[in-house]
């Protein structure tokens, strides 16, 4: 996985991600430039593809949906989401304790170096 597809901001590790919207299956489609591709299966209207996104990621990484936020792009295709997993979740409220880090994040999405 290029190390420009993650990255760490204020502490937590996060993915550059390039999403695909309206597609059949929420699935990883792979790595393109330094941004982490994933097809939605949802529609790029009322943040429809942005829940589904983050319910795929938070599902895949063992996270309530709280803990996955987006913290830019939020209304285009290309965007950072940083991973809580410091037992917060994005309302402060105290959850789950995982240690996301670029392993994790390697293993959940079945990508490798190189």
């Amino acid at each position: 996985m290029p190390d420009d597809v993650v990255f760490f901001s204020k502490g937590r590790v996060g993915l550059a991600i390039r999403v695909r919207p309206g597609a059949r299956v929420t699935a990883v489609v792979g790595v393109k430039g330094d941004r982490l591709v994933i097809d939605v299966a949802a529609q790029p209207e009322k943040g429809k593809a942005n829940k589904e996104l983050i319910r795929f990621l938070a599902k895949s990484l063992g996270l309530r949906k709280n803990q996955v936020v987006i913290v830019s792009g939020e209304t285009g295709r290309k965007k950072n989401v940083v991973f809580l997993d410091d037992g917060q979740d994005s309302g402060g409220r105290t959850g789950r304790k995982k240690n996301i880090t670029q392993d994790t994040l390697r293993s959940a999405f079945g990508l490798t170096d190189g």
